[in-house]
């Protein structure tokens, strides 16, 4: 039998010869089993730990199935599959280390205090599905993404710059791709990824078009199965960027989008009819654009739409009869502020229930307020249009409403008596918390 020194000696060897480190698991118990990790992902491991500032936690054990998951095992050793780093405290630069993680397949870093240029070392992990280094500071140009296996990949909230690179086309298994909250600038990509099913661009410097592509990707109009896996919305955030030029007709294809957000563009043209196809649209947001006029009846069928607010409208020549939204009855938010609309308030909208925040501001509207109404409305903007008559006391006295309810009423032309001033002293009052009546 061989003695257990000569086995001794001969597992050192082994090790030594084959480069491994030994790291425990917390699987163990005091007499457990031992994950063996190469010494390249040992190092890996241990340049992040640097970074952490007063905050071990998730070091005792570089195996924890918590924070460092380690799987692939074979009948020699392991690797680190995933990394879940998220809100950690850790400062500093993402060690080009990462990038020998070569079995890695998920990476949180978010939420942390990271700066400097993503490594171009991340590139390596051809394995990896799931990226987010979203809430850091991160600065600089994006490396050449190029991992077909990335399915999610969030960069949002980091101060990122130049243009979004062309190797974005080659990730053709991406669903969600969130690049908000940076610098990033020029032309939109013509994203054609078919899994793709959330694209976030928001609050970013692009401009030019929206490429007509968009219209194609495929996820964003098929029914997707629920579950925790594969997302489920299809969703659209162009919002705050400098894109200009009409929406692309090809967008009407998007038969599932539930969300489309373009708020602060320069976005120009008529009023999509094609909006209409978009039957499962929650939110629709079109504020600070110059689109022109009238709202097409055609969409007028979106019984889904929670959110809708369409500013800056432009007319050739008269305003516009205001749109029938009377279909739309589970509106909870609606904005249609300086959008050339001319006569009454319809009647519907003061029975929408599920309506919290009204702005119809610098309109034309006219007539008068009814004297009863049935929403659910704490914020209520009004000013700049044509309104006459008495103020209605539901204004300023309704019993049951939320708290910090905001009306703005001025520049119009109603009638305020001095009975309406002395309802301040009320017990009703004390749910306003601003009336403008200028």
């Amino acid at each position: 039998m061989v003695s257990i020194d000569k086995l001794y000696k001969l597992v050192l060897l082994l090790i030594l010869a084959t480069n491994i480190s030994v790291v425990k698991s917390s699987s163990n118990l005091a007499n457990g089993p031992q994950l063996l990790l190469p010494d390249v992902e040992v190092r890996a491991v241990e340049e992040l730990r640097k970074l952490a500032k007063g905050n071990d936690k998730f070091w005792y054990q570089q195996c924890d199935n918590k924070t460092i998951i380690c799987g692939n095992c074979n009948k020699t050793f392991c690797h680190v599959t995933e990394l879940y780093l998220s809100g950690n405290n850790l400062y500093g630069r993402i060690p080009q280390e990462v990038g020998n993680l070569s079995h890695l397949t998920t990476l949180d870093l978010s939420g942390n205090n990271l700066r400097g240029e993503i490594p171009i070392s991340i590139i390596n992990l051809q394995f990896i599905t799931y990226i987010d280094l979203s809430d850091n500071s991160l600065s600089g140009q994006l490396p050449p993404f190029q991992m077909e296996s990335l399915q999610f990949l969030n960069l949002g909230t980091n101060k990122l710059n130049g243009s979004l690179p062309k190797s974005f086309l080659n990730l053709t298994s991406l669903e969600e791709l969130g690049l908000y909250e940076n610098f990033f600038s020029g032309d939109l990509l013509p994203f054609q990824m078919n899994n793709l099913q959330i694209l976030s661009l928001s609050f970013n410097l692009l401009n030019g078009s929206i490429p007509e592509e968009l219209g194609m990707l495929e996820c964003m109009y098929p029914p997707i199965s629920q579950g925790p896996g594969p997302l489920t919305q299809q969703e659209q955030y162009l919002d705050e960027n400098e894109l200009s030029g009409a929406i692309p007709q090809q967008l009407g294809n998007l038969t599932q989008l539930q969300e489309l957000w373009a708020q602060g563009n320069s976005l120009t043209g008529k009023i999509p009819t094609f909006i209409a196809n978009w039957t499962q649209l929650d939110t629709l947001d079109l504020l600070g654009n110059n689109f022109e006029g009238p709202w097409p009846k055609e969409i007028s069928s979106l019984e889904s739409l929670v959110y809708l607010a369409l500013s800056n409208v432009v007319t050739r020549g008269s305003a516009y009869d205001f749109p029938d939204l009377s279909r739309m009855t589970s509106l909870q938010d609606l904005t249609l502020r300086k959008c050339s609309l001319r006569g009454p308030i319809p009647g519907y909208i003061w029975v929408l229930k599920e309506l919290q925040n009204l702005d119809l501001s610098f309109n034309e509207l006219s007539g008068q307020l009814p004297n009863f109404i049935s929403t659910s409305l704490t914020s209520i903007f009004l000013r700049e249009n044509k309104l006459n008559g008495l103020l209605p006391g539901w204004l300023t006295k309704r019993k049951n409403v939320k708290p910090h309810r905001y009306v703005d009423v001025s520049e119009n032309l109603f009638k305020l008596t001095t009975s309406e001033f002395n309802a301040s002293s009320d017990d009703h009052y004390t749910c306003l918390s601003t009336l403008d009546v200028k």
